[in-house]
């Protein structure tokens, strides 16, 4: 197996603890959060989550079979710190974590930072990669955590903006 092909399957072994993570984070921030527009953000964030799992599964498996990297619907065309953590990991972390965001507020800005490193990490890959369909899936990745930090950031906006403030 080449070094590119096993580097594609290192990132990409990665990504799929990242996902997961990130699906789990949010499940468990949705059950935590007692404001329902925030319960049903990260529900549907988890959801998110899980979608962006099964792109990268489906890349994992062409890849470890020895095919080429795949085409996937709806994927626009166009080495990172893999090891640290953006999400906290087991039950107790994720408890201490949402004990730390006391408010809602607080809880968002939990989850903009995780959506901001989850971006950067995705940037990166899509840059190192040289393979276009691999350039496509972590563009594509990369744009839905920056989506994500839309929204959040959106979520934050209405519950800290001034009060006069309408849609």
């Amino acid at each position: 197996m080449d070094a590119s092909r096993t580097g594609a399957l290192s990132v990409l072994r990665e990504a799929m603890r990242l996902e997961t993570e990130g699906r789990q984070f949010y499940r468990r921030a949705a059950e935590a959060i007692q404001d329902e527009t925030l319960r049903q953000t990260f529900a549907d964030l988890a959801g998110d989550e899980e979608t962006h799992l099964k792109v990268v599964q489906q890349q994992y498996q062409a890849l470890s079979e020895g095919g080429p990297w795949q085409d996937t619907p709806g994927i626009p065309r166009s080495r990172s710190d893999w090891d640290r953590p953006l999400f906290p990991r087991g039950r107790e972390a994720v408890r201490q974590a949402l004990a730390s965001t006391d408010t809602p507020q607080e809880a968002l800005l939990f989850g903009l930072s995780i959506e901001t490193l989850s971006f950067d990490l995705y940037h990166r890959a899509a840059t190192e990669e040289e393979a276009a369909q691999a350039q496509a899936v972590f563009q594509f990745l990369s744009g839905e955590e920056r989506h994500h930090w839309d929204l959040l950031m959106m979520r934050y906006e209405a519950l800290t903006g001034p009060t006069g403030w309408t849609s």
